[in-house]
Protein backbone atom coordinates (compact mmCIF):
# COMPACT_ATOMS: atom_id res chain seq x y z
CA UNK A 1 0.00 0.00 0.00
CA UNK A 2 2.81 2.39 0.58
CA UNK A 3 4.53 1.61 -2.44
CA UNK A 4 1.56 2.41 -4.35
CA UNK A 5 0.73 5.02 -2.57
CA UNK A 6 4.01 6.56 -3.67
CA UNK A 7 3.46 6.10 -7.10
CA UNK A 8 0.60 8.01 -6.81
CA UNK A 9 2.10 10.95 -5.29
CA UNK A 10 5.14 10.94 -7.63
CA UNK A 11 2.62 11.03 -10.62
CA UNK A 12 0.99 13.84 -8.77
CA UNK A 13 4.06 15.94 -8.82
CA UNK A 14 5.09 15.53 -12.38
CA UNK A 15 4.75 19.18 -13.46
CA UNK A 16 5.78 20.65 -10.09
CA UNK A 17 8.73 18.31 -10.27
CA UNK A 18 9.55 19.45 -13.43
CA UNK A 19 9.04 23.39 -12.97
CA UNK A 20 11.89 23.48 -9.55
CA UNK A 21 13.87 20.93 -11.26
CA UNK A 22 13.60 22.18 -15.03
CA UNK A 23 16.54 22.24 -16.95
CA UNK A 24 16.87 25.68 -17.87
CA UNK A 25 19.24 25.49 -20.79
CA UNK A 26 20.69 28.92 -21.88
CA UNK A 27 21.86 29.97 -25.21
CA UNK A 28 25.06 30.38 -23.77
CA UNK A 29 25.56 26.91 -22.71
CA UNK A 30 24.99 25.31 -26.44
CA UNK A 31 27.95 26.91 -27.21
CA UNK A 32 31.49 25.06 -27.17
CA UNK A 33 34.47 26.00 -26.20
CA UNK A 34 37.57 26.55 -28.34
CA UNK A 35 39.85 25.25 -25.32
CA UNK A 36 42.21 21.94 -26.52
CA UNK A 37 44.10 20.28 -24.11
CA UNK A 38 47.93 20.94 -24.63
CA UNK A 39 49.96 18.51 -25.96
CA UNK A 40 51.57 15.33 -23.68
CA UNK A 41 55.01 13.62 -25.69
CA UNK A 42 55.12 9.82 -25.35
CA UNK A 43 57.25 9.27 -22.52
CA UNK A 44 60.41 8.20 -24.21
CA UNK A 45 60.34 11.77 -25.72
CA UNK A 46 59.56 13.85 -23.00
CA UNK A 47 63.23 14.42 -21.85
CA UNK A 48 66.04 15.01 -23.82
CA UNK A 49 69.12 12.37 -24.18
CA UNK A 50 71.17 12.41 -21.53
CA UNK A 51 74.67 13.99 -23.13
CA UNK A 52 77.92 11.59 -22.32
CA UNK A 53 80.45 12.71 -19.32
CA UNK A 54 83.54 13.02 -20.21
CA UNK A 55 84.45 12.03 -17.06
CA UNK A 56 83.23 8.65 -18.23
CA UNK A 57 85.92 8.28 -20.33
CA UNK A 58 89.30 9.52 -18.38
CA UNK A 59 92.37 7.77 -18.16
CA UNK A 60 94.35 7.30 -14.84
CA UNK A 61 97.72 8.44 -15.12
CA UNK A 62 100.60 5.52 -14.84
CA UNK A 63 101.62 5.36 -11.27
CA UNK A 64 105.63 5.54 -10.75
CA UNK A 65 106.18 2.37 -10.68
CA UNK A 66 104.26 1.67 -13.94
CA UNK A 67 105.99 4.57 -15.62
CA UNK A 68 109.66 2.53 -15.06
CA UNK A 69 108.36 0.20 -17.72
CA UNK A 70 109.33 0.07 -21.01
CA UNK A 71 106.79 2.09 -23.25
CA UNK A 72 104.40 3.19 -20.33
CA UNK A 73 104.85 6.89 -22.03
CA UNK A 74 103.35 5.25 -25.67
CA UNK A 75 100.48 3.21 -23.68
CA UNK A 76 99.44 6.18 -21.83
CA UNK A 77 99.03 7.86 -25.01
CA UNK A 78 97.28 5.25 -26.81
CA UNK A 79 94.62 4.88 -24.04
CA UNK A 80 94.08 8.84 -24.09
CA UNK A 81 93.87 8.64 -27.82
CA UNK A 82 91.08 5.86 -27.44
CA UNK A 83 89.21 7.21 -24.76
CA UNK A 84 89.09 10.14 -26.93
CA UNK A 85 87.66 8.48 -29.72
CA UNK A 86 85.45 6.63 -27.78
CA UNK A 87 84.09 9.87 -25.74
CA UNK A 88 83.64 11.46 -29.62
CA UNK A 89 81.83 8.71 -30.76
CA UNK A 90 79.64 8.65 -28.03
CA UNK A 91 79.07 12.71 -28.61
CA UNK A 92 78.44 11.56 -32.17
CA UNK A 93 75.98 9.25 -31.18
CA UNK A 94 74.09 11.39 -28.73
CA UNK A 95 73.88 14.00 -31.61
CA UNK A 96 71.69 11.65 -33.37
CA UNK A 97 69.71 10.79 -30.50
CA UNK A 98 68.98 14.28 -30.49
CA UNK A 99 67.92 14.75 -33.96
CA UNK A 100 65.90 12.08 -34.03
CA UNK A 101 63.65 13.21 -31.23
CA UNK A 102 63.45 16.51 -32.44
CA UNK A 103 62.07 15.26 -35.58
CA UNK A 104 59.98 13.07 -33.50
CA UNK A 105 59.02 16.09 -31.16
CA UNK A 106 58.13 18.33 -34.02
CA UNK A 107 56.05 15.65 -35.89
CA UNK A 108 53.64 15.42 -32.65
CA UNK A 109 53.48 19.06 -32.74
CA UNK A 110 52.45 19.97 -35.88
CA UNK A 111 50.21 16.83 -35.68
CA UNK A 112 48.70 18.57 -32.64
CA UNK A 113 48.46 21.75 -33.96
CA UNK A 114 46.26 20.45 -36.83
CA UNK A 115 44.03 18.44 -34.75
CA UNK A 116 44.13 21.89 -32.55
CA UNK A 117 42.84 24.13 -35.50
CA UNK A 118 40.32 21.69 -37.14
CA UNK A 119 38.87 21.50 -33.09
CA UNK A 120 38.46 25.66 -33.29
CA UNK A 121 37.23 25.52 -36.77
CA UNK A 122 34.80 23.06 -36.15
CA UNK A 123 33.92 24.91 -32.92
CA UNK A 124 33.75 28.11 -34.80
CA UNK A 125 31.27 27.06 -37.03
CA UNK A 126 28.82 25.23 -34.26
CA UNK A 127 29.01 27.99 -32.46
CA UNK A 128 27.59 30.05 -35.74
CA UNK A 129 25.35 28.10 -35.80
CA UNK A 130 24.08 28.27 -32.58
CA UNK A 131 23.77 32.25 -33.18
CA UNK A 132 21.72 31.76 -36.33
CA UNK A 133 19.59 29.75 -34.40
CA UNK A 134 19.19 32.39 -31.22
CA UNK A 135 19.01 34.97 -33.69
CA UNK A 136 15.71 32.64 -35.20
CA UNK A 137 14.22 31.99 -32.01
CA UNK A 138 14.48 35.69 -31.20
CA UNK A 139 12.68 36.17 -34.63
CA UNK A 140 10.00 33.56 -33.70
CA UNK A 141 10.47 31.16 -35.84
CA UNK A 142 8.34 28.11 -35.88
CA UNK A 143 10.93 25.85 -35.93
CA UNK A 144 13.71 26.89 -33.94
CA UNK A 145 10.87 27.64 -31.12
CA UNK A 146 9.88 24.24 -30.97
CA UNK A 147 13.32 22.85 -31.19
CA UNK A 148 14.71 24.94 -28.29
CA UNK A 149 11.86 23.68 -26.41
CA UNK A 150 11.75 19.98 -27.58
CA UNK A 151 15.32 20.45 -26.08
CA UNK A 152 13.85 21.16 -22.67
CA UNK A 153 11.29 18.66 -22.38
CA UNK A 154 13.85 15.88 -23.32
CA UNK A 155 16.38 17.17 -20.76
CA UNK A 156 13.13 17.16 -17.87
CA UNK A 157 13.20 14.74 -15.16
CA UNK A 158 10.27 12.09 -15.26
CA UNK A 159 9.09 9.42 -13.34
CA UNK A 160 9.91 5.89 -14.47
CA UNK A 161 8.04 4.66 -16.65
CA UNK A 162 6.88 7.92 -17.75
CA UNK A 163 5.91 8.23 -21.49
CA UNK A 164 8.15 10.80 -23.31
CA UNK A 165 6.24 11.08 -26.26
CA UNK A 166 5.30 14.46 -26.76
CA UNK A 167 4.76 17.24 -29.73
CA UNK A 168 5.31 21.04 -29.60
CA UNK A 169 3.72 23.34 -32.02
CA UNK A 170 4.18 27.12 -31.76
CA UNK A 171 2.30 29.60 -33.67
CA UNK A 172 3.86 33.18 -34.21
CA UNK A 173 0.94 34.88 -35.26
CA UNK A 174 -0.73 34.24 -31.30
CA UNK A 175 3.00 33.63 -29.83
CA UNK A 176 1.52 30.36 -28.08
CA UNK A 177 3.22 27.16 -27.35
CA UNK A 178 1.22 24.16 -27.39
CA UNK A 179 2.62 21.06 -26.21
CA UNK A 180 0.85 17.61 -25.93
CA UNK A 181 2.31 14.61 -23.47
CA UNK A 182 1.13 11.28 -23.64
CA UNK A 183 -0.06 10.19 -20.58
CA UNK A 184 0.68 7.69 -18.40
CA UNK A 185 -1.15 3.77 -19.04
CA UNK A 186 -3.62 3.06 -17.16
CA UNK A 187 -1.84 0.06 -15.74
CA UNK A 188 0.90 2.60 -14.72
CA UNK A 189 -1.66 4.38 -11.80
CA UNK A 190 -2.80 2.01 -9.16
CA UNK A 191 -6.75 2.13 -8.80
CA UNK A 192 -8.30 2.02 -5.38
CA UNK A 193 -9.12 -2.14 -5.76
CA UNK A 194 -5.30 -2.44 -6.08
CA UNK A 195 -4.63 -0.84 -3.52
CA UNK A 196 -7.20 -2.62 -1.12
CA UNK A 197 -6.39 -5.99 -2.21
CA UNK A 198 -3.15 -5.44 -1.70
CA UNK A 199 -3.60 -4.09 1.90
CA UNK A 200 -6.27 -6.78 2.55
CA UNK A 201 -3.78 -9.43 1.95
CA UNK A 202 -1.22 -7.64 4.18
Amino acid sequence: TEELQGQLEVLGRVLEEGLDHAPWLTFESLKKSAAFDDLVLPGHLQRAPIEPDRADFSVSAPNWLAKLLPGAADKHAERLSAADAAFSEAMGQHAAKCAARDVDVKKHKDEHEVKRLEHVELVSQHNAEVEEFVAKYRAGDPESVTSYCTLMLEASRYPDDFPQEFRVAYTPESKQLVWEHDLPRPSMVPSEGERNAVSTRA
